[in-house]
């Protein structure tokens, strides 16, 4: 059995080692995270050029929909007038960008636009030897 210092000592290298493994971690996440901005830019880039003709293995490039003014004044004003299904204490902002489109369509005080996001593949091994 070892001695309480040993088993310091032990604890102390294994600590300096654990440190040295974390920081080359985080420079790594670092460099991991700055590529995946840089394929999301490029990608978009490359998509704006060739509209729907997309076809990289690996990323993804799909049109999302996104809502704003579910939460403004004017919009709980017109939800007491015209659509009270989605008022509970306040404006039920989930349901209403899921109903979105009709709000908008009827009169309700949105924006509605539709706007591309990349989507990068878990699995990049196809890309590994190139």
């Amino acid at each position: 059995m070892t001695n309480l210092s040993d088993a310091l000592a032990a604890l102390a290298r294994k600590r300096a080692s654990m440190k040295a493994v974390e920081a080359e971690y985080k420079h790594h996440a670092k460099e991991r995270s700055d590529l995946e901005v840089q394929v999301r830019e490029l990608a978009l880039e490359e998509y704006a050029e060739r509209g729907e003709s997309w076809d990289v293995k690996g990323v993804e490039v799909r049109m999302t929909k996104r809502v704003e003014g579910t939460d403004t004044p004017e919009m709980l004003a017109w939800c007491h007038e015209n659509a009270r299904h989605l008022l509970s204490v306040s404006i039920n902002t989930r349901q209403a960008s899921k109903e979105a489109n009709h709000l908008a369509e009827v009169g309700a005080p949105l924006k509605v636009t539709k706007e591309p996001q990349v989507r990068i593949a878990s699995d990049l091994s196809m890309w590994e030897d190139v």
